[in-house]
């Protein structure tokens, strides 16, 4: 599917392909990184930033003027530019 995406931007299929699995292997770097500093350091400037107490936590990629990580129940944002 982001194989589709980066084929309007390559010049050819292989281009888009390997763009498609950078950008893959990128967010799941980015994945890993937050899963590694949930509980040390994301979790409390969430609670610090945006007094939301509960316990649930969903992570969304976003391009909003850039690329962003925004927690659905907070509405935290971590800028990824």
């Amino acid at each position: 599917m982001s194989r589709t995406y980066f084929r309007q931007t390559s010049d050819t299929d292989e281009e888009a392909v390997k763009q498609a699995y950078d950008n893959e292997k990128r967010l799941k770097e980015l994945q890993k990184k937050l899963l590694d500093n949930l509980e040390a350091v994301i979790v409390p400037d969430i609670r610090r930033r945006t007094d939301y107490r509960g316990d649930r936590f969903e992570f969304r990629w976003v391009y909003n003027q850039g690329e962003h990580i925004v927690e659905s129940h907070s509405r935290y944002r971590i800028p990824l530019d």
